[in-house]
């Protein structure tokens, strides 16, 4: 791992960090602009489920193109579409529009995470691989405690739409960043094969300090693969496994995400405490996600996702019937720490599982499918908070999502021969 290698890591580490701001910038703008259009839970609800949806249509029919066109090249494509969607929202007069804007940069957002997750992957050699995951994955709560910090010092002064345009400034100005720096995963270049593939995978050899190949070894995958192998006999039941487990956690953790600002401020808190307690999860999922990294490299990926997993449903489960501000903040450490480990976990199963060509579509189609089942969870948190049904019982009823997702992760099949200690799936590849 040179240096370059790393850095490549950071930056995916920092676009992560995008879309989480990005992503969680609504939840926090959500109580002012419920104030001051006079409009209901529920159509909150659609603004924050518009982003869910668009990160699941973004998933499932955009990441596909980064196994085609190249990681960096979609990368690119990406951030573009987030940092149009980000400037027009805030120039929203109603519920729809802004639904609209917000769907559009969940287009963008769900695309980059399963680009910049086979882009960490394929960046880091064999022994850093869990450690690169797990950087990549912090980059969302590092996202969410930035714009919980820039909510918390723009919103009293500057009203929600700041915090939009604070977040269309810094993804547009990645694009050149990433244009310049960041070269294409060799590991995408060697599936591609072709003429070129030798002088182009040396190119960027060259940019990373290493010595340069003089060949292009088939992975033995890539001439036959074709984007719908993710449902054929060998992948299809890890793959319908790993699509319920991360949907069902997604459920939850975008309960979380979403309405934990406005049920603070629910129970009588200012909104500057709640976007305290919303950084104090996304501190614990910092903390949780580089954690994971450590956990991964002495227990295997499955050993360390599904306690975190468990661990999600408890946390959650209290913090529903808190009330106390140093209480809500701990609570939400500890749910952020479980939370976001979870994630990296399972981001890093479904990256084991794939071969190079099919890394970018079934990342993709796993995270798109999970968030369009997990965008039920903020309309119908919505639903049961117009209906005023009590917060314990709605917290105890959403976290039920991580816990069956920790029994599906333990039922997770495998087959002789894999590498237990990285976690690896076997596919074609191996």
């Amino acid at each position: 791992m040179t240096w370059r290698q790393w850095l490549a890591v950071v930056i995916c580490l920092v676009l992560n960090a995008l879309d989480g701001f990005d992503m969680l910038a609504i939840t926090f703008a959500a109580p002012v602009i419920r104030e001051a259009w006079q409009v209901t839970h529920e159509q909150i609800g659609i603004v924050i489920a518009s982003s869910l949806v668009g990160m699941s249509l973004g998933s499932l029919f955009l990441s596909p193109l980064a196994d085609v066109l190249g990681r960096r090249t979609m990368i690119i494509i990406c951030l573009t579409i987030m940092a149009i969607s980000m400037a027009m929202a805030p120039l929203s007069s109603d519920i729809a529009t802004l639904s609209f804007w917000r769907l559009t940069t969940g287009l963008g957002i769900g695309a980059l995470v399963g680009t910049i997750t086979a882009m960490a992957y394929e960046y880091a050699n064999m022994r850093w691989r869990n450690l690169a995951i797990g950087l990549m994955g912090v980059g969302y709560p590092v996202g969410g405690v930035l714009v919980a910090a820039t909510s918390a010092a723009l919103l009293p002064a500057h009203g929600w739409e700041a915090v939009l345009w604070i977040g269309a400034a810094a993804t547009a100005a990645m694009i050149p960043l990433v244009f310049l720096i960041m070269p294409e995963s060799i590991a995408f270049i060697m599936s591609k094969q072709g003429a070129g593939a030798l002088a182009d995978a040396n190119a960027v050899l060259r940019q990373l300090g290493h010595r340069l190949a003089t060949l292009v070894r088939d992975d033995g995958s890539s001439p036959t693969i074709r984007r719908l192998d993710i449902f054929s006999h060998t992948f299809l039941l890890t793959t319908a496994t790993l699509t319920i487990a991360y949907s069902l956690h997604t459920m939850t953790t975008y309960f979380v995400l979403g309405w934990v600002p406005s049920i603070v401020v629910d129970i009588g808190h200012d909104p500057g405490t709640a976007a305290l307690v919303s950084m104090w999860i996304n501190i614990g999922g910092v903390v949780g996600g580089l954690a994971f990294g450590w956990f991964a490299g002495h227990f295997g990926l499955k050993l360390s996702t599904v306690p975190l997993l468990a661990g999600t449903m408890a946390a959650v489960a209290i913090f529903g019937d808190l009330t106390s501000g140093p209480t809500l903040k701990l609570t939400g450490f500890a749910i952020g720490f479980c939370m976001i480990g979870a994630s990296v976990g399972l981001y890093a199963l479904i990256a084991h599982l794939y071969p190079t060509a099919l890394r970018a579509t079934g990342t993709g189609v796993i995270i798109g499918i999970g968030r369009s089942g997990a965008a039920v969870g903020p309309v119908l948190a919505g639903v049961l908070m117009t209906a005023e049904v009590d917060k314990a019982t709605i917290a105890i009823l959403m976290a039920t999502g991580s816990l069956v997702a920790a029994i599906a992760i333990w039922m997770l099949p495998t087959r002789p021969g894999a590498d237990q200690r990285s976690g690896a799936v076997p596919c074609p590849a191996d």
